[in-house]
């Protein structure tokens, strides 16, 4: 799934935090999230042994179950992260893990299908994420995966231009991170703010 391919990335720099007061241990709650190995290991194996090493798989099934996993693992304060199966969760659900996030001084990450994107939910910031086709030249020497990222809402914040709000990513095989397609920024140069768009984290 394109989403995941960010969420790993996100996943790979909690692991690495070095930070003493921001565990970098990661909790995957429920299968849909789940990446597949080899996204997981890529190319640089310290890093991916390390996302590894601080992964906790959690195969809770129904929104009721992936719920009271996620509210557990974030008011804990232990992890770095919590990401997962947002499927099926209610506004009230999402509430609840916003507070819990909170409270753990955790992150917590919902991945939820194309077709919940109307659903309300209180998250801080909403993105889509979607698989963008290579240029002609770049496909026919094999591209990396590309994905577009579009922010939905960031609360309290409002773009000042429409182009503010949509990123190119590539995956980069060598190191598994993902990171912003060169010619992106410079086609984001022809609007104002062009500056804070290229700097804009994903979080």
């Amino acid at each position: 799934m394109p989403p995941l391919g960010v969420i790993v990335h996100l996943a790979r720099r909690v692991a690495m935090s070095e930070d003493e007061d921001q565990p970098g241990a990661v909790v995957w709650v429920g299968r849909r999230c789940w990446p597949y190995g080899r996204a997981l290991m890529g190319s640089a194996g310290g890093i991916a042994s390390t996302l590894l090493e601080r992964s906790i798989w959690v195969d809770a099934q129904s929104p009721a179950e992936r719920l009271w996993a996620m509210d557990v693992a974030l008011r804990g304060g232990a992890v770095g992260a919590v990401i997962g199966d947002g499927s099926g969760l209610s506004l009230p659900a999402t509430r609840r893990l916003q507070v819990s996030a909170q409270a753990g001084g955790s992150m917590a990450l919902l991945v939820r299908p194309a077709h919940e994107a109307l659903e309300l939910s209180a998250a801080q910031t909403r993105w889509t994420v979607r698989h963008e086709p290579a240029p002609g030249a770049e496909s026919e020497q094999g591209a990396r995966a590309r994905w577009s990222i579009e922010l939905l809402r960031c609360k309290g914040v409002r773009p000042k231009v429409e182009s503010a709000r949509r990123w190119v990513v590539r995956w980069n095989h060598e190191t598994g991170d993902v990171g912003l397609v060169a010619d992106t920024g410079r086609r984001s140069g022809e609007a104002a703010g062009a500056g804070r768009r290229s700097a804009l984290r994903i979080a």
